[in-house]
């Protein structure tokens, strides 16, 4: 009996001395704060050039879409849609960027403003109130930008 209460001792301080072996969800519940660094999409993408790709259309088979953003700040938006009589838009302006800097919006005349999220070499088209997209045809929501 006398032997056993070292033993448990030992063990005990051992098992204090060890690494914490848990893994991290486990050991930490609360969430690790963002990382501000500064950068986003304005200040560390290569943002500047021409982006085009077929958007989805509920009324038709498609709008090829072709978007020039400027450094300057200027846009030259082609739209084209597949399968009407229409000959699309052909739209000029200024972008204005978001807060965040990886967003941008587009103003147009008599409809509304078109919202763009910025990534490495594709935007992705928002939805009127500048959210991400859902659904089945999510990812046909992307331009490509053209080398």
């Amino acid at each position: 009996m006398k032997a056993l209460i070292p033993l448990a001792t030992a063990c005990m301080l051992i098992g204090c001395a060890a690494p914490d072996q848990r893994p991290a969800t486990i050991a930490s519940t609360t969430p690790s704060p963002p990382v501000v660094d500064g950068h986003n999409a304005r200040n560390a993408v290569d943002w500047a050039g021409t982006y085009r790709g077929t958007l989805p259309c509920p009324d038709c088979d498609g709008i090829v879409t072709e978007l020039t953003l400027y450094a300057d700040g200027r846009y030259h938006l082609k739209q084209l849609y597949l399968g009407r009589r229409s000959n699309g838009q052909d739209l000029k302006g200024r972008f204005q960027w978001h807060s965040s800097g990886n967003r941008i919006t587009l103003p147009r005349d008599n409809a509304a403003p078109a919202h763009y999220r910025i990534t490495e070499n594709r935007l992705q088209r928002l939805d009127n109130q500048g959210r991400t997209i859902q659904g089945a045809l999510a990812e046909q929501y992307w331009l490509v930008k053209l080398q």
